[in-house]
């Protein structure tokens, strides 16, 4: 289990790095997303948010963490925006009123392709499974994310 973890963390912080090393500000942005939590919880709330993160949504909070910190290595993430708890790592390209978007949830990480404005719907639906991870924890990533990317698929 040590070794496990270990190796784990030591991908992380070597995806963190070379993030940071290819583009400064995005990868600082997804690492205070860890610490951003709703701010209109109480402060109870934030904290049994920052709690649920580190031990219920753990397995989706990695995937979701160094997902979007390698999209960002590769130049895939030109904004990060913060809302109620979830981050938005989006790539902003074509007219924003009919280009495709499209998004992929682990965690509170929502990773986005011309993703517009918290008010987008496809913004809207992505957050819904931000809520699904608070609720359903670990479990959210062996049933929710997997039904959602078998539909994505089809």
């Amino acid at each position: 289990m040590r070794y496990t973890s270990f190796a784990f963390s030591s991908a992380t912080a070597a995806n963190t790095g070379i993030s940071m090393i290819s583009e400064f500000d995005n990868a600082m942005d997804i690492v205070r997303g860890n610490y951003y939590y709703d701010e209109s919880k109480s402060v109870a709330g934030q904290l049994l948010q920052g709690f649920s993160r580190s031990t219920r949504e753990r397995f989706q909070q990695f995937i979701g963490y160094n997902f979007s910190q390698g999209r960002n290595i590769g130049g895939d993430v030109n904004q990060v925006t913060y809302y109620r708890g979830a981050v938005l790592a989006n790539l902003q390209f074509g007219e924003p009123k009919i280009a495709k978007h499209s998004g992929m949830t682990m965690g509170n990480l929502i990773n986005g392709w011309n993703i517009n404005s918290t008010d987008d719907l496809m913004f809207m639906h992505e957050n819904g499974h931000v809520l699904q991870s608070q609720r359903y924890g670990f479990y959210y990533g062996l049933w929710q994310a997997p039904a959602s990317l078998v539909n994505q698929i089809a």
